[in-house]
This record gives structure tokens, C-alpha cells and sequence, in this order.
């Protein structure tokens, strides 16, 4: 096992043979070139570890990396060695590290599926596909930066509030590496990174518009030009001056027609109960004459409740969300 003063010169005059050889460097006791015999030079450091285990991890190829690049590197290694870290072993855990797909994956399996409503489970596995996983998806976890975050928000500018919706899920995901050991406590790299402003815009429907949506809904019912259910729903969303989602997801029992009030038991703010108008009951009573499909009043089936969805001309207040 040759001993030389590792230089450029010394590194190119190093000649492929039958097996692998080592010139090891004088001035660096550890730092060394392997030659294979494909003529590969590897530089590597020599080291044993504080437990005792021998070790040999590969710095980087010659030609890739110079020979005063690999020394420099050998030098801090074995720096780490003598205060008592492995640098071989930090190498190899970095390399086993879950990656953010790998990471969101979990994050939805293991906690958004058992704490969030569905509707909240599913707008973030949107925000995973569209958003998170092209930006992050490859990076290691524990390599995940606040620039990184930052650059994912400014890719996100044009839609400060789905970017907003974004970092909020990105900031539990870390918050649960944490709790799952893939990151450092109080390591966020969401922390300190700031929203967007929020400008919502309230569009009122005019009395105009609201004749011609009314006389439109007069003349669908009458000639069958749309679902009866899409009809349905746009005027109990009238009616209760309610969400597209909160009609959508209201079901025949949690209509009370003794006290004549609607009850959403889980609504996007929480529990609610509004009063049934006479007309609000005569849709109602209307619908269950014509008849019902399952347990919904206006979606008795999720192919309605996609074109409801995309047919609802209403009055949404344009809340965020």
C-alpha cells in the first residue's frame, strides 16, 4: 500500500493493474486514492469510528472533484471523528431519509384521514398532487429548507389563497416529521414564512339577475332543460342563503319538520340550524313527492353532484375555502 503526497501529477500517473490498489496520501493520515481496474480513481478517507467499527466511505471521484477538494473534505471528516460523530454513518442515514412524497404520503395515511373531514382529506391530497409533491416531492425531509418553502409559495403567487390553504398543510406535514423523529424538534421550515394577503371580493347578485335566474329556473322546470336535482339545489341554496357544499351534502334527516329548521350537523363553521321558510318546505315536500335517491335531498348521485357543481349560478358571498 504505497505512500505519496497526494498531488494532481501523482493522481494522473496512477496506472489501472489486475485489482483495486490504494495510494495513500503522507500529509493526511486516512486520506487516500483507490484505483480500480477500469481505471476509476476514487479518493476515500480511513478512519475508526468511535464505537470502534472500521471505516472507509468514498469522498468522490477524480475528475469529478480535485485532489485539494477531497482533501479538504478528508480533513473535516476526520475532524467529526475526533469529537465523536461518524461521518459514514450520518452519510448512510441521510441517504435512508424519506423523501417529502414519502413524508405527505404518511401525513394523509396516518393523520389528515383520522383528524380532518373528508372534504379537508381531499383537499389536501389536491394540494399534494398539484402543488407540494412537483415542488418537494424529491427532496429529503431533513433537507427541506425555509428557502425551499419560500420558493414553493412564490411559484404560488398568482393564488394567494390556494398557496395560503398550501403552507397551512405544509406546516402540519413538518410539524408530524417532527413528531415521527424524520426532523429535529423546532426544526419547521415553514416558520417565519409569511402568507399572502387575502382580498376577498363580495359579488352581490342583482335584481336584474336575479329575474332572469328565476325566470330561467321556471322555464328549465317546465321544458326539462336541466336535473330537477340542480334545480333543487339552486333554490334551497336561496333559501337558506347557504353554501353550494352544505346543500350538496344535506341530508332527509336532518330536516325537522315539527320545529321547522334544518340542522347541519358539520358544517364548514361548525354546527348549524336555520329556519324552514314555507317555501324552503314546499321544495322539500315537492322532491320527496317526486322522489328520493339515497340519503341526500339534492345529489342522489356524485355524477349530479359534479354537474350541480358546475351549474350552480349563485349567490356565494365568495368566501374563502
Amino acid at each position: 500500500m504505497p505512500k505519496i503526497k497526494l498531488t494532481k501529477t501523482a493522481v494522473d500517473a496512477a496506472t489501472a493493474q489486475e485489482r483495486d490498489y490504494e495510494l495513500r496520501d503522507t500529509t493526511i493520515p486516512g486520506f487516500l486514492v483507490k484505483v480500480t481496474p477500469t481505471g476509476r480513481k476514487i479518493f476515500m478517507v480511513a478512519y475508526v469510528a468511535h464505537n470502534g467499527q472500521r471505516r472507509k466511505p468514498a469522498i468522490g471521484r477524480y475528475g469529478e472533484i480535485t485532489v485539494e477538494q477531497a482533501r479538504g473534505i478528508a480533513q473535516d471528516w476526520l475532524a467529526e471523528v475526533r469529537r465523536g460523530v461518524d461521518p459514514s454513518a450520518e452519510r448512510a442515514i441521510a441517504r435512508q431519509a424519506p423523501t417529502v412524497k414519502e413524508l405527505f404520503d404518511r401525513f394523509i395515511s396516518d393523520y389528515s384521514e383520522s383528524r380532518n373531514k373528508p372534504s379537508t382529506v381531499e383537499s389536501n391530497r389536491g394540494y399534494g398532487r398539484r402543488y407540494i409533491i412537483p415542488v418537494l416531492g424529491q427532496l429529503k425531509v431533513p433537507d427541506v429548507t425555509r428557502a425551499d418553502i419560500s420558493n414553493l409559495m412564490k411559484k404560488m403567487s398568482k393564488k394567494p389563497t390556494n398557496a395560503n390553504r398550501v403552507l397551512a398543510a405544509v406546516r402540519k406535514m413538518f410539524n408530524m416529521a417532527e413528531v415521527w423523529g424524520m426532523r429535529p424538534d423546532g426544526s419547521n421550515p415553514c416558520r417565519h414564512v409569511p402568507k399572502y394577503p387575502e382580498r376577498g371580493k363580495t359579488r352581490l347578485i342583482t335584481d336584474t339577475e336575479m329575474k332572469k335566474l328565476f325566470a330561467y329556473l321556471a322555464r328549465a322546470e317546465a321544458e326539462g332543460l336541466e336535473h330537477p336535482f340542480i334545480l333543487l339545489a339552486i333554490r334551497l341554496q336561496f333559501e337558506f342563503a347557504a353554501r353550494m357544499s352544505e346543500i350538496l351534502q344535506l341530508e332527509w334527516s336532518w330536516i325537522d319538520y315539527d320545529n321547522r329548521r334544518v340542522v347541519w350537523p358539520d358544517s364548514k363553521t361548525g354546527g348549524m340550524s336555520k329556519p324552514m321558510s314555507a317555501e324552503a318546505q314546499r321544495l322539500f315536500e315537492t322532491a320527496h313527492a317526486v322522489g328520493r335517491l339515497g340519503n341526500f335531498v339534492a345529489r342522489g348521485a356524485q355524477g349530479i353532484a359534479d354537474a350541480a357543481s358546475n351549474s350552480l349560478v349563485v349567490l356565494d358571498h365568495h368566501q374563502p375555502g
